[in-house]
């Protein structure tokens, strides 16, 4: 496989449309993309294992950590709202907006997925299974044409809530009692945020426009209250809000359960 720090002038055409295009399907692709963003963040061998390591840290708290994700999402309509939509893998009922609550049925199916996605991120090694499984959180949670319904996450949810996610596992590290000196456990919030980035590359893989396209995705119409005018925000918006929320996080990993 092409090594994307050392590409040639030949290949040069070849990296160019691979980080141009948001059509990648096959496992080379993907592994491709992959390389150069691991390659370009420096996430090495070493920061896997420190995420590794974290499994007796992080693992007795993921159930907090689901806890508190959805009190998050619950706590803002337009969030919360997604649970209202048919879900795949979810067969049971669904409740209207203003009848959810957090002891729903389909919570707690959302919340099982989220706790096997932490569990796996401190548990599973980084091949070529991770690569699969990034492209399949971005793809799930978007408009995908494979998709039995077409429900889809805003990317402005994913990108706020991946940093949410990321500032309460940074605390957690931080504050550890784990016999870790602080130099250790900053190395290993450096690690989580490197995988917020390899994962937050798919989500927007899925999202962005593709190149060449005229039409501008936009997020839900969102109503203000107080003044009865609905506003929407394009994409551009959307990336400068998530990028700066996301910038500011320390750690990496997100709820990424089957929508």
């Amino acid at each position: 496989m092409t090594n994307p720090k050392k590409i040639n002038r030949v290949d040069v055409q070849r990296h160019t449309l691979f980080y141009s295009s948001f059509t990648l399907n096959t496992l080379e692709e993907k592994k491709y993309r992959t390389e150069f963003v691991v390659d370009f963040l420096e996430f090495t061998p070493e920061d896997h294992k420190l995420i590794l390591e974290l499994a007796p840290t992080l693992g007795p708290l993921v159930g907090p950590i689901t806890d508190a994700v959805y009190e998050k999402l619950f706590s803002f309509d337009i969030t919360k709202a997604s649970f209202t939509e048919k879900q795949i893998g979810f067969s049971g009922d669904l409740n209207e907006l203003e009848k959810l609550t957090l002891n729903d049925p389909v919570i707690k199916f959302r919340k099982s997925m989220l706790s096997k996605y932490l569990v796996k991120l401190v548990s599973d090694p980084f091949d070529d299974a991770w690569i699969k499984y990034f492209d399949w959180v971005g793809e799930i949670h978007s408009y995908s044409e494979k998709k039995k319904y077409k429900s889809s996450v805003d990317f402005i949810h994913l990108n706020g809530l991946l940093g949410f996610v990321s500032s309460a596992v940074s605390s957690i590290v931080v504050s550890a009692d784990n016999g870790w000196d602080m130099q250790k456990k900053l190395a290993a919030v450096q690690a989580f945020k490197k995988f917020c980035w390899l994962q937050n590359d798919y989500l927007a893989k899925y999202h962005l426009p593709k190149p060449g396209s005229k039409v501008v995705p936009v997020i839900r119409a969102r109503t203000n209250a107080a003044n009865k005018k609905t506003d929407t925000l394009g994409v551009s918006q959307l990336l400068g809000i998530g990028t700066s929320f996301t910038v500011g996080a320390l750690a990496a990993t997100y709820f990424f359960s089957v929508n």
